[in-house]
């Protein structure tokens, strides 16, 4: 291969006919013909023999991907078979913490990225946000406040800025 970096144990010890490829860490990027991936951690996109643009930082970062482009990993995430052009966040465990899929979706663990229609719910502090579906409420009576005319509507009507000075 050309201009490829490897440093460390084994990295990029399988390199024969890729180019571009930068590789830091002990078994990082065990390539064969892979162009322009960026492994950094140990092991990170070990498995990878073909493919092409990954970037994996962290421990194993990528190491699932055999011939998968156009990804970038930050954390201990392994990768999944037929990722293209995905970025995950993960912790050092390789939990996913945030995903897009190649079509910008968002995900928090990786599999559920929502429905049209669907909005982000916060279930609190110690848990990530959900996809829900929102109720839809009725409308019964709207009563104007200070500084507007109208009066209450209950089925139709107009609410307006009264004729008064605003402060």
């Amino acid at each position: 291969g050309n201009a490829n970096v490897a440093i460390g144990v084994c990295a990029g010890n399988a390199l024969s006919a890729g180019y571009g490829n930068t590789l830091v860490g002990g078994g990082a990027g065990v390539l064969t013909d892979g162009n322009t991936n960026t492994g950094i951690g140990l092991g990170s996109l070990c498995d990878l023999t073909s493919g092409f643009a990954n970037v994996g930082v962290g421990v194993f970062a990528g190491g699932n991907y055999t011939s998968e482009s156009g990804n970038a990993i930050l954390g201990g995430y392994l990768g999944a078979a037929g990722d293209t052009n995905t970025a995950t966040i993960a912790d050092g465990a390789g939990n996913i913490k945030i995903k897009l899929n190649s079509t910008g979706a968002l995900s928090f663990n990786g599999t559920a990225y929502g429905t049209s229609g669907q909005v982000l719910s916060s279930t609190g502090s110690g848990t990530p946000p959900q996809w829900i579906t929102p109720s839809a409420g009725t409308l019964t009576s709207i009563t104007a406040g200070t500084g507007l005319t109208g009066g209450t509507i209950t089925t139709s009507g107009t609410i307006a800025l009264a004729n008064t000075a605003v402060l």
